[in-house]
């Protein structure tokens, strides 16, 4: 996920909390960028 904004990605996620957001970043970065992208 480098380069990508968590706040960022927390908000088109719709994750209230940041650590909601950092939980599953590393679980599954292919799917978060795409959610960015």
């Amino acid at each position: 996920m480098a380069g990508v904004d968590l706040v960022s990605v927390k908000e088109i996620l719709g994750h209230r909390d940041i650590e909601t957001t950092l939980r599953y970043a590393h679980l599954a970065p292919g799917h978060l960028r795409d959610a960015v992208n």
